[in-house]
């Protein structure tokens, strides 16, 4: 019985990755045919975290930026060229203009942000638009006279952003919002002794509910994941 030579074992390896990730090109790429029949990859604009300063001092803010750069990122981009990613700050800029420009107000005077995502999006050619907000976040300690250490804490995130595949697949929105509009909420508090937990604990769950309930990673790279890679539990770290 002859036995495969190591070269000829080195390539069955190298064309089964192939056909792996060509399969995986083929299944999560979801981009339109062009006349010339190449694929266009999907173009994906992850916006500045807003407010993100409030979560500087817990590290909260570092954490934000590793899941958000987690769930956008796509295994061997530089070969399969299934997304182009548009520059924070152009993406920055052309939100402020539209922000400022006075034409997305409600009647109670408030930003509307479900009207706001649609045209960011067409005014960057985006496919996916991604918005973190941080509404609100605050720690502190103090004693309680019985020699404990109380912690009040809370944090208020929104995640907003547009899905133009979405937006194409369906008349209407889900919960009242437009086709294609992103948007979820997350919010935790704590006011009790201190056991550890405190304001950066908060955040990653916060973080990890939007991103799940979102579900951000499946619009980005549509290929089936674990739980726990969904979730991020497998990335989180101080």
């Amino acid at each position: 019985m002859k036995l495969w030579k190591p070269l000829t074992v080195k390539i069955i390896f190298v064309l089964m990755l192939l056909t792996v990730f060509s399969g995986w090109g083929a299944q999560g790429a979801q981009a339109e045919e062009t006349g010339a029949g190449t694929k266009k990859p999907k173009n994906i604009a992850l916006l500045p975290v807003e407010n993100l300063e409030l979560l500087a001092e817990c590290g909260g803010d570092q954490y934000i930026r590793q899941q958000l750069e987690r769930v956008v990122h796509v295994p061997l981009n530089g070969v399969t060229k299934m997304a182009a990613y548009i520059d924070p700050g152009t993406a920055r800029r052309e939100l402020a203009s539209l922000v400022n420009s006075g034409r997305y107000v409600t009647k109670k005077n408030r930003l509307d942000y479900w009207a706001i995502m649609p045209a960011l999006a067409d005014k960057l050619g985006a496919d996916l638009v991604i918005l973190l907000r941080v509404r609100g976040a605050y720690e502190e300690f103090f004693p309680d006279g019985w020699g404990r250490t109380i912690i009040r804490a809370a944090v208020d995130m929104e995640l907003l952003g547009f899905d133009r595949q979405e937006a194409g697949a369906a008349a209407a929105g889900k919960k009242g919002l437009p086709a294609g509009v992103i948007r979820q909420t997350a919010y935790g508090w704590i006011n009790d002794e201190y056991y550890g937990r405190g304001l950066y604990e908060l955040t990653e769950e916060a973080v990890d509910e939007l991103l799940e309930k979102s579900h951000i990673r499946q619009r980005v790279f549509p290929v089936k994941v674990s739980k726990s890679e969904e979730k991020g539990d497998t990335f989180r770290h101080r």
